[in-house]
């Protein structure tokens, strides 16, 4: 629960009844090492009363810093991703916020096709491979068809993707309904489920079907989750089943099918919004998950237990960092990381990560000595502080990623002679302006009476 900048601490007091309360999370969110020593406190607790039905926190407030954010400000990263830099978890070429506006503002997007694709190919290689693959699909297209927008040259591919993507999501049902038959109480299984996933099959199962009825794999994910099912290990087992359903970010014919449709529905506070879909919302879209962003290395909701530790006066929390180290990454990455530790993500089988993470290193640590030699001192200066921090936290986050800068202490030296001539040339200029200052204010003077004198006895 988050107040501006201020967190609300878990309280361990488990007594008294008609109370709330909210699960912390486990133990694995400190550093790797720390994790394995230190257990977290288990509820955050409310106390409820009745009959004043009011709630009422029994516990402290719990002061994050800002320190990071002020000192390497947004207009630093900004600055960073526009002269060109790559994710720091994926190694895509990552798309500034002023490149993705510019696109918007240009309007070519809704365009002929054939000019839109142009537009789009100095972004290509920001495209993540399923967007890149639609991309090279209405590349051709638009070669053979010059007049068509975006959405038109998509269309001309439909008919195929939806038999395609129908064969894919049929097995999965299929799955599905099978577990619920034989894994569930049967009025369980026909009270919901067993419609739910009826109705879904019969969605995609008819190629006639209306726009607005079309099954969604998005939708469908909602109606499962909130489904009450007796069983859990049960329910784990259909979630991780209609997860494997395609959709647009891992799937051509699921991106085709869901573009193609010439409106899309959203659910506003439980009203239903249609609106149209877009030629520009489709280019947008394939640039959209390499747009910058910036992930915390250590989750900002797991601040709140470790700050916890060091007000008990735990000496290893004390030992580590406060400061909300930030690192730059794409939007669908940071998206799917969401909450979890850095190590964890990389036990999930991002294997590759830390070896990007190095490569993102080393391409900030060129980018700062190519700053330096253009006589940016400042921001080289700024940058080289930014490395260090980052390796630090790194150090402290993480057992898998061990960044190599073993260089970059030569680069901090030159950095700091830099800014001492810097620092001399400009004292010396100041010197130097103050005393013809003086000079010309004495000789202005001088001329001045000279000038009095010689009117007046002329």
């Amino acid at each position: 629960m988050n107040i501006g900048k201020i967190q609300l601490i878990t309280n361990t007091t488990d007594k008294g009844q008609n109370r709330l309360a909210v699960k912390s999370r486990p133990a694995g969110y400190y550093s790797a090492e720390y994790a394995q020593n230190h257990a977290v406190l288990s509820k955050d607790i409310f106390e409820y009363t009745k009959p004043s039905d009011k709630i009422a926190f029994q516990g402290g407030f719990c002061f994050i810093g800002n320190e990071f954010a002020e000192k390497f400000p947004r207009t630093f990263f900004n600055k960073i991703v526009e002269s060109g830099i790559h994710c720091a978890y994926t190694g895509i070429k990552l798309i500034s916020q002023k490149d993705y506006t510019n696109i918007q503002m240009s309007g070519v997007l809704n365009k002929r096709g054939i000019l839109a694709i142009k537009y789009l190919k100095k972004f290509e290689e920001s495209m993540y491979p399923i967007e890149h693959a639609i991309f090279s699909m209405l590349e051709k297209l638009a070669k053979k068809n010059p007049n068509l927008k975006l959405q038109e040259l998509l269309q001309l591919k439909c008919p195929d993707a939806e038999k395609i993507l129908s064969a894919q999501q049929q097995p999965i049902i299929d799955k599905m309904m099978i577990i619920a038959q034989n894994n569930l109480p049967e009025q369980e299984a026909k009270k919901e489920l067993l419609p739910l996933l009826q109705k879904s099959l019969y969605k995609i199962l008819d190629s006639d079907i209306a726009p607005a009825n079309r099954f969604r794999k998005k939708e469908f994910m909602y109606q499962l989750t909130d489904m009450k099912i007796s069983d859990s290990a049960v329910k784990d087992k259909l979630i991780k089943l209609a997860n494997q359903l395609p959709s647009s970010s891992n799937s051509i014919n699921a991106f085709i099918v869901k573009y193609s449709q010439p409106y899309k529905i959203k659910y506003v506070n439980g009203e239903k919004i249609i609106t149209p879909r877009t030629s520009e919302e489709i280019g947008l879209r394939l640039i959209k998950p390499a747009l910058r962003t910036d992930d915390h290395l250590y989750p900002q909701k797991l601040f709140r237990q470790e700050e916890q530790q060091r007000l008990k006066g735990d000496l290893q929390a004390k030992q580590l960092s406060k400061r909300r180290v930030t690192i730059l990454t794409s939007e669908r990455i940071n998206s799917e990381k969401k909450d979890t530790l850095i190590d964890d993500f990389i036990k999930d089988g991002r294997t590759n990560i830390p070896q990007n993470i190095q490569n993102h290193i080393n391409e900030l640590t060129y980018k700062c000595e190519t700053w330096l030699k253009q006589g940016k001192i400042e921001d080289a200066a700024k940058l080289s502080e930014y490395i260090t921090e980052l390796k630090k936290e790194i150090n402290l986050r993480s057992i898998l990623v061990k960044p190599d800068i073993n260089d970059f202490p030569k680069l901090t030296k030159k950095i700091e002679t830099a800014q001492i001539r810097q620092s001399m040339k400009s004292a010396l200029k100041k010197e130097k302006s103050g005393n013809l200052s003086e000079q010309y204010y004495n000789e202005f003077f001088k001329n001045r009476k000279d000038h009095k004198f010689a009117c007046r006895y002329a």
